[in-house]
């Protein structure tokens, strides 16, 4: 698919092109990463990191692995996603316009889910200092969802700092991550029209 969305790749003229192609094979993974469709996002994230391999694009790449980290953690598979957080992690600084509070969060749902509360709410808690100086409401729904996954995970359901902190966003503020975002506003008892 990359070949027949770029002409030519690698640097000086083909550059432009190549960084497209990269761009939409990230946005086609992180699209179906949203929808839950796993089997794309496998085969998004297998071509897209093919693709990206040994042209410098390692912004694309650090995108690609940030947000397979949320399929990984969607199925299970805490280990693999640990990993995905750390390479994201080492590319992020790349990521100009990303989602800087993602990698925390991300972070402290794996430590939470493993049954560490602390590193859990520590990380999910950076998260929220972060998209609360950024100013960023989109940032702010997800960060506090997983914040209210990880109190219910510790034995502490509806947390009302957790609901208020999203009902604070302006009206038509997008809940950004995948659909783990209404679950969990869901059990914050959030309206269901905020939930979407």
């Amino acid at each position: 698919m990359a070949a027949s969305l770029s002409g030519r790749a690698g640097p000086g003229p083909g550059r432009q092109p190549a960084e497209s192609a990269a761009r939409a094979l990230a946005g086609l993974h992180e699209f179906s990463v949203r929808r839950s469709e796993f089997d794309e996002a496998e085969r998004y994230y297998a071509e897209g990191l093919t693709y990206t391999e040994g042209l410098e694009l390692g912004v694309f790449e650090a995108c690609l692995h940030g947000w397979h980290c949320w399929v990984r953690l969607a199925q299970g598979r805490w280990d693999e996603a640990e990993q995905l957080a750390i390479r994201y992690n080492r590319g992020r600084a790349q990521c100009l316009a990303g989602e800087p509070a993602e990698p925390d969060v991300r972070a402290g749902l794996i430590r939470g889910r493993r049954g560490d509360e602390r590193g859990g709410l520590e990380g999910a808690g950076r998260g929220l200092v972060l998209a609360t100086q950024l100013g960023e409401a989109a940032m702010a729904a997800p960060v506090h969802t997983a914040r209210a996954e990880l109190h219910w995970l510790a034995g502490r359901p509806g947390r009302p700092e957790e609901a208020a902190g999203v009902l604070a966003l302006p009206t038509g503020t997008p809940t950004r991550g995948s659909r783990r975002c209404p679950i969990w506003l869901s059990h914050l008892g959030v309206p269901a029209t905020l939930a979407r």
